[in-house]
């Protein structure tokens, strides 16, 4: 499970990806195959992202991980990478 303090870098990422790219809630979520309320949820607060989930739209949004986390402090950095591996 991802701390407050993740998630709420990976929502500002994504707000900030979005308006950089001049993409809407809709097509980031057909792109995902997720449902916009999904997204929107995420987006909210009102539900945390699924390790799967923030894989799926980093990379759509980004082109890969490594992008999407380019400017991620180290420490929450290390933090994600376990999660994400533990995925594995």
């Amino acid at each position: 499970m991802l701390d407050n303090q993740i998630h709420n870098w990976i929502i500002k990422r994504i707000i900030e990806l979005l308006i950089q790219q001049n993409r809407t809630l809709p097509e980031l979520a057909n792109e995902c195959n997720l449902a916009s309320a999904t997204i929107q949820n995420y987006i909210s607060g009102k539900t945390t992202m699924k390790i799967e989930n923030i894989i799926t739209v980093g990379v759509a949004l980004s082109g890969s991980l490594n992008n999407f986390f380019d400017n991620m402090d180290a420490s929450l950095y290390r933090k994600i990478s376990v999660e994400i591996q533990n995925l594995k």
